[in-house]
């Protein structure tokens, strides 16, 4: 017996005690989709709810940005790219920040003020 044969053989057998309501077969099931429509636009509408949502935070005006805030506002200060070795940068970065609580343009103020003696 091939694999085909089992198979009908099998699908048979699950079948064997099934039987069809009466009436079933001839006439198939129909839905009263205009009776459910109608149902809907005659019913009762849902109650609001009744509670409210809270009012929203007052909002609050950001400060705004003067000029003169800053060294790169300032014009007695100009800009001073470098390139350094990451390692370096951050582990001085760090140190300094640690020590004076001070940003890292200072530290290099710092230095260029040594080296030029003032």
């Amino acid at each position: 017996m091939g694999k085909l044969d089992q198979l009908k053989q099998g699908a048979a057998a699950s079948f064997a005690g099934y039987q069809e309501p009466e009436g079933a077969a001839a006439q198939p099931q129909q839905m009263d989709i205009e009776g459910t429509i109608a149902d809907r636009r005659t019913a009762a509408p849902k109650p609001a709810l009744t509670t409210k949502a809270p009012p929203p935070p007052p909002r609050v005006k950001p400060k705004a940005w003067t000029r003169g805030e800053g060294k790169s506002r300032n014009p007695e200060y100009g800009r001073f790219t470098v390139y350094v070795p990451d390692k370096l940068r951050t582990t001085a970065e760090r140190k300094w920040e640690d020590s004076t609580g001070r940003d890292a343009s200072d530290l290099i103020e710092h230095l260029l003020k040594q080296y030029v003696g003032i």
